[in-house]
């Protein structure tokens, strides 16, 4: 007897319980989703590189204006709300202003006093800044899933930031390669 199980969860990750027991289902999940690679050939413009890892961050062309999109309501939601400073957790995920001007969304990797180190996920490139730049991530921007995709390659340099590239990939033991 051949059947499917799912396990379902709310934007925040968190499992909904639909039957008892629900063996092997995780109790939770990262909130934001991977970037979803349905064909092994790409085509995007590469948004970073870090040729000392051998990574490069691509955001494929079908998901240029959903970039596009996203940052307008991210601007448009949070440059004028005004937050108390928040306590931020390693691991969460946060609506980000940066010192170009624009709302990202980011993950924090590190907390040091008053400043975090956090990824862009849509982006792929890593900055430092203030606790008072951060906002709760509110539920409609994480409905949205991850629009970068890391790649690990041997052939990656600098000179690959902001070029249109296509690409074969292939899940291996580094991830996309």
């Amino acid at each position: 007897e051949e059947k499917t199980e799912i396990t379902l969860y709310d934007i925040t990750g968190a499992k909904i319980t639909v039957i008892e027991p629900d063996e092997g289902a995780y109790e939770s999940v990262e909130p934001i989703c991977p970037l979803p690679v349905l064909n092994s050939t790409i085509n995007g413009w590469v948004s970073f590189v870090n040729a000392s890892e051998k990574k490069l961050f691509i955001q494929l062309s079908e998901y240029s204006e959903t970039v596009t999109q996203l940052l307008d309501e991210l601007f448009n939601h949070y440059d004028t709300t005004l937050e108390e400073p928040l306590q931020p957790e390693i691991g969460s995920y946060y609506a980000v202003h940066s010192p170009d001007g624009n709302w990202y969304r980011g993950i924090v990797l590190g907390v040091e006093e008053e400043n975090v180190t956090l990824l862009y996920v849509d982006y792929g490139n890593a900055e430092t800044v203030s606790n008072i730049e951060l906002r709760e991530l509110t539920p409609k921007f994480k409905q949205y899933h991850m629009l970068a995709l890391e790649v690990t390659s041997s052939n990656i340099d600098e000179s690959l930031v902001e070029q249109e590239v296509t690409a074969t990939v292939w899940y291996g033991e580094s991830g996309w390669e």
